[in-house]
C-alpha cells in the first residue's frame, strides 16, 4: 500500500528573498549535515505538475535502544537481548517553484526544517476554508497576552464556532475544526463523508491516507487557495523568526539587538522599582506542565522549581548575585549570559533572560 497521512508544511518566503527555494534548501542541508546527522539528496523521477521535487533521506546506523542497558541487568541471559537495535529513518520531500515551497516529512524530518517553516501556514489554510458561523471547532490551543490566564488547550463537543470565541489578546497555536466536503474540494479532497477534521498549526493535516498523485494535487490546490481572501484572521500579527530579527535593520542596528536592549531597559527599571516581572519559556504549555526549569549561567546550571513565580530577582538570588545593588551594565551582561534551558524531552532551544 502506497498511501499514508501527512502533515504539509510551507517554507517561509522570507528565506527566498536573495536565493530561490532550491538553493536555500541545499544550503540548509549542507549546514545541517555538519552536525553528524546526514541527509542524502535522492533524485526523483516524477516530472509532471507545477512543482519540482527535492528529496532528502536520512539513513541512520542501528543503535542500542536507551533502555537496553537496564534490561540486561535484570534478565537471566543477556544474550537473549542481542539484536535489539533502534533504527529511525526519516525524510523530507519538497515541492517547489520559483517563489513558493511546500514540504512533507517522515520520522524526525520535520525537526530538520523547523527553522524554515512558515509558522502561520496551517492557520492560513483554515482561514480560507472555514465558515465562521457553521463549522464545528473541536480544539483550540492558545497563548494569552492579557489577564491572569497564560495559555490553554480547550476541547469542545459540538456546535462551537469562532463566532462564539473571543480571540482578543490571544495567539492561536493550534486549531482543529470540522470542514464540510464541498469546501474541502478547494484543496483537492473528494470524500463521501459530510465533514472531515482539519488540523492547523505549524503544518496542515487532514487524517486521510493519500498516495503521491493525491498529495501532489493537494499541494497545487493549496497553492491556489492561498491567493484567495481569508474569511477570518486568526492571528492578526506576524511572529518574527530569529533569522528575520537578525536581518531586519533599523538605524544601522539589528532589530533583535534593539528589542533585546529595550526589554533589558524595561526589566531593569522594573527591577529597580521592585516590580514583579515573571519570566516564561517560549514553549509555554510545556513550561507550565513542567515541575522545574534549568537556568544556565556560564558553566553553571541550576534547577529552579516552577511552583514559584520565576522572576529576575529569583534567578539572580539562585546565582548568588547581589540582587539589590546590581547595576545596569552588569544587568545587560547577565541578560546575554543567562538562559532558561528546557528539561530533557522538550524541544531543544534556549531563550534569553530578557
Amino acid at each position: 500500500m502506497n498511501k499514508a497521512t501527512y502533515n504539509i508544511y510551507k517554507l517561509d518566503e522570507f528565506f527566498f528573498e536573495d536565493l530561490g527555494p532550491e538553493s536555500v534548501i541545499r544550503n540548509h542541508f549542507k549546514i545541517h549535515n555538519s552536525n553528524n546527522i546526514i541527509y542524502e539528496e535522492i533524485n526523483c523521477q516524477v516530472k509532471k505538475g507545477k512543482f519540482k521535487l527535492l528529496l532528502y533521506v536520512n539513513k541512520p546506523k542501528k543503535n542500542n535502544p536507551t533502555w537496553l542497558n537496564m534490561l540486561t541487568t535484570i534478565v537471566e541471559e543477556p544474550s537473549q537481548l542481542n539484536g535489539l537495535k533502534s533504527l529511525y529513518p526519516s525524510f523530507v520531500l519538497f515541492f517547489y517553484k520559483t517563489d513558493q515551497c511546500f514540504a512533507i516529512s517522515g520520522g524526525a524530518g520535520h525537526m530538520v526544517i523547523d527553522s524554515l517553516i512558515d509558522r502561520q501556514f496551517g492557520f492560513k489554510i483554515i482561514e480560507r476554508l472555514i465558515d465562521t458561523s457553521k463549522d464545528d471547532v473541536r480544539q483550540l490551543s492558545e497563548s494569552v497576552f492579557l489577564g491572569i490566564e497564560l495559555a490553554s488547550n480547550r476541547f469542545f463537543k459540538s456546535d462551537y464556532s469562532f463566532n462564539d470565541d473571543d480571540g482578543f489578546g490571544k495567539y492561536y497555536k493550534g486549531v482543529h475544526v470540522f470542514i464540510d466536503n464541498e469546501r474541502l474540494r478547494k484543496i483537492g479532497i473528494e470524500t463521501k463523508k459530510t465533514k472531515l477534521l482539519v488540523k492547523g498549526q505549524l503544518g496542515f493535516k487532514i487524517d486521510t491516507k493519500i498516495d503521491f498523485d493525491n498529495l501532489q494535487r493537494r499541494v497545487e490546490k493549496i497553492s491556489s487557495l492561498l491567493n484567495e481572501k481569508p474569511n477570518i484572521e486568526l492571528n492578526p500579527f506576524k511572529k518574527l523568526s530569529n533569522h528575520e530579527l537578525n536581518r531586519i535593520m533599523k538605524n544601522g542596528k539589528k532589530l533583535k539587538d534593539l528589542l533585546d536592549q529595550h526589554l533589558c531597559n524595561n526589566y531593569f527599571l522594573s527591577h529597580q522599582a521592585n516590580k514583579q516581572q515573571e519570566i516564561y519559556h517560549p514553549s509555554l504549555l510545556n513550561y507550565l506542565n513542567s515541575s522545574r526549569i534549568i537556568v544556565s549561567f556560564k558553566d553553571l546550571e541550576i534547577e529552579i522549581p516552577t511552583y514559584q513565580s520565576i522572576t529576575t530577582r529569583i534567578i539572580l538570588g539562585y546565582l548568588n548575585i547581589d540582587v539589590e545593588n546590581v547595576q545596569f551594565p552588569k544587568f545587560l551582561e547577565l541578560s546575554k549570559e543567562i538562559s532558561m534551558i528546557p528539561p530533557k524531552g522538550w524541544t531543544t532551544f534556549n531563550s534569553f533572560l530578557v
